[in-house]
């Protein structure tokens, strides 16, 4: 049922949205953006001093993960090293792995549908 799930022809996108990633000059003519608000360096030695309402309340979160690659087929990937929040104004970024990485109790708050380890 799986890999009949993945031979799924894909949706269409919306007008004017293409499906693939702009490469070489396409990507170099996009319009680049300035984050102009606060960054937040979240981790173990100072979770205790995170504003958790800022996020809790807040209506739209930019989401963003990072994780090191593997290059090797039938290896297990590597466990997510950040986490990116970020509202207009403000961006978390979650240091996730030992031995400076935050919590088990905050990476459970940090749960949103993404394998945190």
């Amino acid at each position: 049922a799986a890999e009949a799930a993945l031979r799924k022809p894909l949706p269409a996108f919306p007008e004017g949205f293409p499906r693939d990633a702009p490469k070489g000059d396409d990507l170099s003519a996009l319009m680049q953006l300035d984050f102009k608000g606060r960054v937040h360096l979240v981790n173990g030695a100072n979770e205790a001093k995170l504003d958790w309402s800022k996020l809790q309340q807040a209506k739209v979160l930019g989401f963003d993960t990072e994780t090191r690659p593997v290059f090797q087929k039938g290896v297990a990937p590597n466990p997510t090293a950040l986490l990116q929040l970020s509202t207009e104004e403000e961006c978390w970024i979650f240091q996730l792995l030992e031995p400076i990485g935050v919590s088990e109790a905050a990476k459970k708050k940090l749960q949103v549908g993404v394998g945190l380890q």
